[in-house]
């Protein structure tokens, strides 16, 4: 079963760019029938806007939580797939960085769970798309800007997220 689901995304199926969040709701099944009262985390002392996403997510049913969280989680294997096609970090189409993406994100069930790095994950990989593309523009400052005003939004959610700020700097 490994080899074949590894032989299906590393071949250009159309088919495995709609399979993959498919791949992420199967790993929700567990929670519909242990339901925590919350999907959401609770963080103390949270950052300003974690606070007022958390204020807006947490009235919401337990149902809609997880379409969040499945949602973000699908969006940003998606987003880092198309990326590393897009910068040509791969040598042909392949949805292999999407499926270990998905793997490595629903192995801890904490990470399935609505917390700030699930948000700072998507936004550090929008950051990321801007550093690349910083090298094939002979302009960068637009590039430099909109990457340092995402990493400041993902610290507005998270405060770790300060520490790549030395990321952009190199």
């Amino acid at each position: 079963l490994k080899g074949m689901l590894i032989r299906f995304y590393r071949d250009s199926h159309p088919s495995s760019f709609f399979t993959i969040p498919f791949i992420a709701l199967l790993c929700w099944i567990p929670y519909v029938f242990f339901q925590p009262q919350s999907f959401i985390a609770e963080v103390p002392n949270p950052m300003p806007l974690y606070e007022w996403l958390y204020s807006g997510i947490s009235r919401l049913h337990i149902v809609a939580q997880y379409i969040i969280s499945w949602l973000l989680i699908s969006v940003q294997a998606i987003y880092l797939n198309q990326l590393i096609l897009k910068h040509e970090l791969f040598p042909r189409l392949t949805f292999l960085p999407a499926l270990l993406f998905i793997s490595l994100s629903v192995i801890f069930p904490e990470m399935m769970r609505i917390q700030p790095s699930l948000f700072v994950n998507l936004l550090l990989i929008a950051v990321l798309d801007k550093v690349f593309l910083l090298y094939k523009n002979p302009e960068p400052l637009g590039k430099v800007f909109d990457a340092s005003f995402l990493l400041a939004t993902a610290t507005l959610i998270d405060h770790s997220a300060i520490v790549f700020y030395f990321y952009l700097l190199l």
